[in-house]
């Protein structure tokens, strides 16, 4: 809900605001009021409002004085002032400071009623071409920074740091702060949040995630990771949409970050979304997934009716990538690849559109195969290996490259195997091995820091946050309800 606060000196004015509007009716929420300068500059920075009214003529400081700090500090706030019949000259330099409309005393119900309409219809105006300049800068990146910067009111060297979100609903949207803001827009079926950070440190983000993270309720969202650079947005975007897309697959709700995935969501440079989706239903040998997208590639150049060539590079490319996510999985290569011809040599003697579209189908076809019947093959004994060095290693920082490595596989494809496997992502499954070990020695009377470094936590608080949001008590409540029951 959209705040606003009033500022005035007269007593009779402020109590108008306050009992005779009903400010839920047009969705906003009257958050302070001042009646002096310095004081509704407090109020202003306080409660950070999205629509000021404020009288011209206050004690402290003037309403223009006000407003001239304000929008220097908050360029996209909308204001609205007061004015007498004699104020011509101020009214001019109000204009001059961005007021988007006045109100004439003396002041009437049905005045600050029409004053809202207008609020709402600019704030509407102002909301949409944000999103628009918003989507553009995540999509094009340096060719739209300068519009979008001009949209938000603001210059670059305000500007922090950037981050990107994404969600699988709007229930992951992220509520700003003194430390960031937060641009929410929608492309298509995502839900996606920029982060504007004023403040150089992340660690409010990720305090404010992590805390999200707690109650997140069947909603996941990705985080990209934090670029100084604005156009470096679009970057975060993708990596955003990355760990959604494996944090979904991995986790099934909660907070992933593009950082932990590790090798995980590792692609090649300079792929599309389509060929990242495309690849990501390989990897997870999600055959249906992979021949929608085929089928949606296919309708797509028949619209655009490009020309053979371009059809033959990108098929090749995601023929290549297939490859690589063959070999991932561990795929005897020689199963899927024609000893006798080169896929760009069996593509040049074909004509038409169905029969190149047919020959990818196929080739697509033995790669999926080939990568489901090999994952069946190895793994329960690939697994359970892992699962046995993880035992024997969980009181230090084991990493799923390590364990991994240690069965011989591609992280990213042991991650997906696990998985399907266990039906826990990796870090979950270590996590439970950890809780239920720090368990069995919080009873055995260990000190709740030696639980902590025997478990492979080095940091007493971070065992204690993840000890509570596994039980649901501290490790000091486990041990006394246990003991109690005993």
């Amino acid at each position: 809900m959209r705040k606003a606060v009033v500022f005035d000196d007269e007593f009779i004015v402020l109590q108008g605001f306050q009992t005779k509007v009903d400010w839920s009716h047009y969705g906003i929420d009257l958050a302070g009021t001042a009646a002096n300068g310095i004081e509704a500059l407090a109020v202003f920075r306080s409660v950070r409002p999205d629509i000021i009214f404020t009288d011209i003529r206050m004690p402290g400081m003037d309403g223009l004085q006000l407003l001239e700090i304000i929008t220097q500090e908050a360029p996209d706030t909308i204001c609205i002032v007061f004015s007498g019949f004699n104020e011509f000259e101020y009214v001019k330099r109000a204009l001059k400071i961005g007021v988007i409309d006045f109100i004439e005393k003396p002041i009437t119900l049905r005045k600050i009623q029409e004053a809202l309409q207008k609020v709402n219809i600019q704030m509407n105006k102002q909301k949409e071409l944000l999103e628009k300049a918003t989507l553009d800068l995540l999509l094009m990146g340096a060719e739209a920074e300068v519009k979008w910067l001009s949209t938000l009111g603001v210059n670059a060297t305000g500007i922090a740091g950037v981050t990107v979100l994404a969600c699988s609903s709007e229930k992951g949207y992220l509520t700003e702060n003194d430390d960031y803001r937060v641009i929410k827009v929608r492309n298509g079926s995502e839900y996606i949040a920029l982060v504007i950070h004023v403040n150089p440190a992340t660690e409010p983000l990720k305090e404010s995630m992590n805390n999200w993270a707690e109650h997140a309720g069947g909603v996941s969202v990705g985080s990209g990771r934090t670029y100084v650079k604005l156009a470096d947005a679009t970057k975060s975007y993708r990596e955003a949409q990355s760990a959604l897309r494996y944090g979904m697959y991995l986790e099934g709700e909660g907070w992933t970050r593009y950082e932990d995935l590790a090798e995980c969501g590792d692609l090649p440079d300079g792929l599309t979304a389509w060929e990242e989706l495309f690849v990501f239903y390989i990897r997870t040998c999600d055959t249906k997934g992979v021949f929608q997208q085929l089928e949606r590639f296919k309708q797509s150049f028949e619209a655009k009716n490009l020309e053979k060539r371009l059809l033959e590079l990108e098929i090749l490319k995601l023929v290549y990538l297939g490859w690589e996510a063959a070999k991932e999985a561990g795929v005897d290569m020689a199963k899927i690849m024609d000893a006798d011809q080169f896929p760009h040599v069996q593509l040049r003697k074909l004509v038409t559109l169905d029969e190149i579209i047919g020959w990818f189908r196929d080739h697509i076809d033995r790669i999926m195969k080939s990568m489901i019947d090999t994952r069946q093959r190895i793994k329960h004994d690939s697994v359970d290996k892992a699962v046995s060095y993880m035992a024997l290693n969980y009181n230090r920082d084991i990493s799923l490259k390590e364990v991994a490595s240690h069965v011989g596989m591609n992280a990213t494809y042991f991650s997906l195997l696990f998985k399907e496997s266990k039906g826990l992502s990796y870090i979950k499954y270590l996590t439970r091995m950890r809780m239920e070990q720090a368990k069995t020695l919080l009873l055995d009377g260990l000190l709740i820091n030696e639980v902590s470094e025997k478990v492979g936590y080095y940091h007493y608080r971070h065992f204690t946050e993840v000890f509570k949001k596994y039980t649901g008590v501290t490790p000091g409540q486990y041990r006394e309800t246990h003991r109690k029951s005993e």
